[in-house]
């Protein structure tokens, strides 16, 4: 019984190891949706016919169909991104690391927010942390800054419905 647990284990792995190998490592769900693994470590998670997903990466990069629009600071380290996607529309979640304090950030993602338009409903902070809210037609964008000036700041953006 054992020798065949063990012949069983070492299939799957070996299954998995090859599925890997080749780009893509894709399981089915039980209700018609899929949970894949990418070669460079991105999650996806689609449910049944495609009805709502999420991908989830840490591979430094801004995931596919992020707002251009949305300033990254420069000299910025994108650390991981999240995509999701129900009812046909996208919203998105980005961490960083940046070299600027919060007042700099802050300043950045406040003039964005007016130069487009949004709504700033909620704004609160003090010296190592700061949080913004804003809402333009049916979508909202959130910025989230923590740190000090010798260390530099985490940001944590957040855009999409408003729903």
């Amino acid at each position: 019984m054992k020798s065949k647990i063990a012949i069983l284990a070492l299939g799957l792995l070996l299954v998995t190891a090859i599925s890997i190998g080749c780009g893509k490592l894709s399981i089915p769900t039980g209700d018609g949706g899929s949970i894949s693994i990418s070669k460079d470590g991105e999650l996806t998670v689609k449910g049944k016919d495609g009805e709502g997903s999420v991908s989830i990466s840490g591979d430094q990069k801004l995931p596919k169909g992020f707002p251009s629009d949305i300033p990254i600071p420069k000299g910025a380290t994108i650390e991981g991104s999240l995509q999701a996607k129900s009812n046909g529309k996208n919203s998105y979640t980005v961490t960083l690391t940046a070299k600027q304090d919060i007042e700099e950030l802050t300043e950045l993602y406040e003039k964005y927010m007016d130069k487009e338009g949004y709504e700033e409903t909620s704004g609160w902070g003090d010296q190592s942390f700061w949080s913004m809210t804003g809402f333009k037609d049916e979508y909202m964008f959130s910025a989230m800054i923590s740190g000090d000036s010798q260390e530099g700041s985490s940001v944590i953006l957040v855009y999409g419905p408003r729903d």
